[in-house]
């Protein structure tokens, strides 16, 4: 009987063991899918991110018109008039300048408005903007960004040597139109539709808000007699990576489409881009131009 007991306690035991061994094991494997979630996207995440630009974008503007030089810039108005110097009534190109401006107060022009709509998706936007991340189509940040990043590219533009005010607002134009054919994209294909019409416009639109300063690079090059700074070259290189990420994630998103979980992730990327590009054009800027 004390035998019988022993061996009944015995595989209690050896019942217990197995048990706890068990129990580790599946919080072991549980473990790993926790520390998977704390890299998921989540709402509170863009809303404490949005935030988060707010603050920084905030700080770019400051800083920008502290320590950045008073570089200037002409903005100007392309005309045709009298070739005096031919002493014919033949007319040539000529350009009036409308107005004068400092680099730093365009910087941060472009910065408190990157703020002003970080904060708006963070606050009063924040409903609409939540309904359309749930919704795979976020109108709100596509517009913000188009607005943003066509002003970044008109700043390249001008200090790639255009400053004509008609053509400089065509590439802006040009970028916020790219950015609501993005989200007119996305609105097709929600779930696992596949329409590609929509972004193959969206994509020629985009390249040719670049025709212009792209064609003064190449022709400055070719014919210049001397070329543009380097900060010229690395802003638009670094603008381009931008844009060609953003698209590439786009083409992704019209290819397999996204689940309303998948598009968080993918609304994160997106924000991410959009700040990275911000970042990487005050820090050139600033290297390239500090008092």
């Amino acid at each position: 009987m004390a035998r019988t007991a022993k061996k009944t306690t015995a595989k209690k035991t050896t019942k217990k063991t197995a048990g706890a061994k068990s129990s580790a094991k599946s919080v072991s494997k549980q473990a790993p899918a926790a520390k998977n979630n704390e890299g998921m996207v989540t709402l509170e995440k863009l809303y404490k991110f949005n935030l988060f630009s707010t603050i920084v974008n905030l700080a770019f503007a400051v800083l920008s018109v502290l320590f950045v030089s008073r570089n200037t810039v002409d903005f100007t108005l392309a005309h045709a008039t009298k070739d005096a110097l031919s002493g014919s009534s033949a007319m040539g190109p000529a350009y009036k300048i409308l107005a004068t401006v400092e680099i730093r107060y365009l910087m941060a022009f472009i910065f408190v408005l990157g703020a002003i709509f970080s904060l708006l998706l963070a606050t009063k936007l924040r409903k609409n903007y939540e309904a359309g991340v749930k919704g795979s189509a976020a109108g709100w940040r596509w517009a913000s960004m188009g607005i943003t990043l066509g002003l970044i590219l008109e700043l390249a533009t001008i200090l790639g040597g255009i400053g004509d005010i008609f053509t400089l607002k065509l590439v802006g134009t040009l970028t916020f139109t790219a950015a609501i054919l993005a989200w007119l994209n996305e609105k097709q294909n929600k779930g696992t539709k596949k329409q590609y019409a929509v972004f193959a416009l969206g994509v020629f639109t985009g390249f040719a808000a670049w025709v212009p300063l792209a064609g003064s690079l190449l022709g400055t090059a070719l014919y210049g007699a001397a070329n543009f700074s380097w900060y010229v070259y690395t802003l638009a290189v670094l603008v381009l990576i931008g844009s060609l990420s953003i698209g590439l994630n786009q083409y992704r998103h019209a290819r397999d489409g996204v689940t309303a979980k998948g598009y968080l992730q993918l609304e994160g990327k997106y924000l991410s881009t959009d700040f990275l590009v911000k970042l990487a054009v005050f820090a050139v800027l600033l290297i390239a131009l500090h008092k």
